[in-house]
């Protein structure tokens, strides 16, 4: 096992070895552009990276609040057995719900519940960056208890 370890430390450190230049030459001949994340939006002018998140009014409590008040399933609190939804979100530079995708949902009729509450959100903060209200997309998920 150590053999092993040893041998992926030398190759580890040869490949590291490489030369800003080299790595420069390397990329031009794959015609690969170094992008950091936050250098442009990953679509339609939606932002992963912000100076300031958007926020559901109230913060993350008042969410959870309103989901156990708009929710026609019964959320879970704290040591509930639970099933979670995971969805993404995308909010608008005015603070609403521009557009939204259910990732993984177990049965059709919490997915349903869960488009149900993006329907409803209030408006949010919305996402600043460089001074500017952006598009933020946000991954979310929803604990259902069993």
């Amino acid at each position: 096992m150590k053999l092993y370890f040893s041998i992926f430390l030398i190759i580890a450190n040869l490949i590291s070895c490489q030369t800003t230049d080299e790595k420069k030459i390397l990329r031009k001949e794959r015609n690969i552009e170094p992008v950091t994340l936050d250098s442009r939006p990953y679509e339609e002018d939606v932002y992963i990276i912000v100076d300031e998140y958007p926020e559901f009014p109230g913060g993350i409590d008042k969410l959870y609040e309103f989901y156990i008040e708009n929710s026609e399933y019964p959320i879970a609190i704290k040591n509930d057995k639970y099933v979670e939804v995971y969805f993404n979100m995308v909010i608008d530079e005015k603070g609403e719900v521009w557009k939204y995708e259910i990732i993984l949902a177990r049965t059709e009729a919490l997915k349903k519940n869960t488009e149900l509450l993006i329907k409803k959100m209030p408006n949010w903060k919305p996402g600043i960056k460089n001074g500017n209200l952006v598009k933020r997309s946000i991954n979310r998920s929803i604990k259902y208890a069993l």
